[in-house]
């Protein structure tokens, strides 16, 4: 009778398993990246930066090239292991990250001229401003233990907060950084930098980048997925499917228009300090905001359940092989017959037995 219950009870969940109509839960908590070493390495990840940026805001900058360095890589890694997402790179958040870090570096190896870092560094400011914008719109937010939301979101608040930790809040660059990084950064830009300026050195490096980009999207997209890719616009709607026209079409000047808007944002936040400083609240507040939200409906209400069924099959398939193990001990040390399984056919063979008084032959 335990034996049969036992079974009975791991069929009904491996039917509730099954009928879940999704990938293998194991294919899916290694895509969502859930596991405690990468919760506490997110953790360490995120108080590391903060205290960093908080210690040393003058050298903000550096932080965020070395996160690009070494948090990029990562989650590339990741994407192409678990979401076959090689093509995830060409996306307008990586372009931006990849237009920043040249930039750093063409500014350590003092390549530019004044006036080229001056414009570099307002396009910059115009270009995070944006990332700010456009993560807003995204499903990506603070999960620690999710290489995908992590990196993501660092990418897209932490040039903007780099920016904002070398600001003084009565104009210009801080004290700090006039002292030390007075022939990388001229302080002439926050006076001399006009609206036009501001407005051309974010439109130039953005109409250049989506020219290419959204001819690629509008004909690669379905292509892509139908080979089991993931692309930006599938990464926004769902993931490998085949998406409408009017879908990748609105997607895809949807950025466009979201980055044009960010930019006349940008000129009242390169204006006013505390309007950039809260602009920054506004926006952690909301990726912590999403990521309460993320935690409640996929790490609890999702995978909670999933993984405690899970769990439970486990748990009886270790039972039942218990049970098998020590009845073939017991037939190897002949203390008893081996008894056939329950079946009908066995019930309906003990009633004729027991009907003629004999015992019944197997």
């Amino acid at each position: 009778m335990v034996q049969q219950g036992g079974m009975q009870l791991s069929e009904s969940v491996s039917f509730v398993l099954n009928s879940q109509k999704e990938e293998p839960l194991e294919v899916r908590v290694a895509r969502e990246g859930m596991h405690k070493h990468t919760f506490f390495i997110g953790w360490v990840v995120a108080l590391s930066f903060t205290f960093l940026v908080s210690r040393f805001p003058h050298d903000a900058w550096l932080f965020l090239f070395f996160g690009y360095i070494t948090l990029v890589p990562v989650w590339y890694r990741h994407v192409v292991l678990h979401r076959t997402g090689k093509w995830l790179l060409f996306d307008t958040v990586w372009a931006a990250s990849l237009y920043i870090s040249i930039y750093i570096v063409l500014v350590l190896n003092h390549v530019l001229s004044e006036e080229w870092s001056a414009w570099g560094f307002i396009s910059v400011f115009m270009v995070s401003v944006s990332l700010s914008c456009t993560g807003l719109g995204f499903n990506y937010s603070f999960v620690f233990y999710s290489v995908e939301h992590l990196v993501r979101t660092f990418a897209q608040v932490m040039p903007l907060l780099a920016v904002l930790a070398m600001r003084d809040w009565r104009g210009g660059f801080s004290s700090r950084v006039k002292i030390a990084w007075r022939d990388e950064f001229p302080a002439s830009v926050w006076e001399t930098s006009s609206s036009i300026d501001l407005l051309w050195a974010g439109l130039l490096p953005c109409l250049l980048w989506f020219v290419p980009y959204a001819i690629w999207l509008l004909s690669m997209t379905n292509s892509l997925a139908e080979d089991g890719n993931a692309t930006p616009v599938h990464d926004y709607y769902a993931p490998r499917v085949v998406v409408r026209w009017r879908k990748i079409w609105l997607f895809t000047f949807g950025q466009l228009g979201v980055t044009c808007v960010s930019f006349c944002w940008a000129l009242l936040l390169w204006r006013f300090f505390f309007v950039h400083l809260a602009w920054m609240l506004l926006v952690f507040l909301f990726t912590l905001w999403k990521g309460s939200e993320h935690y409640c409906s996929t790490a609890i209400r999702t995978f909670g359940p999933l993984m405690k069924l899970h769990k439970t099959q486990q748990e009886h398939q270790r039972l039942l092989a218990e049970m098998q193990r020590g009845k073939e001990e017991s037939i190897n040390r002949g203390l008893e017959r081996p008894a056939p399984l329950w079946s009908p056919l066995s019930v309906a063979g003990d009633s004729v037995a027991n009907s003629i008084g004999q015992p019944r032959s197997f």
